[in-house]
């Protein structure tokens, strides 16, 4: 069984629709998503993230807690785009 991961990476590796080298599940239980957060609208503090898990639902709640984590805010700020 595989852990859950997400790692930051910059626009152009998010928008080339390539993975990073150490995000590929061994099994066929976590899938991969791209998750976009923001605070606000200003694009400065927009954030991009390659996940691994079992639901959209857990890529989310992960890079809204990553984000809110770096950012020192509630996850309640966070929108996901």
């Amino acid at each position: 069984m595989n852990k859950p991961q997400i790692a930051r990476v910059d626009r152009g590796m998010y928008e080339s629709g390539r993975r990073l080298p150490h995000l590929w599940s061994i099994g066929n239980e976590l899938k991969f998503y791209r998750v976009t957060c923001n605070w606000g609208l200003n694009h400065r503090t927009q954030h991009f993230y390659h996940v691994l898990a079992y639901s959209w639902e857990q890529a989310k709640d992960m890079a809204r807690s990553e984000y809110a984590r770096t950012h020192y805010i509630s996850k309640d700020w966070v929108k996901i785009y």
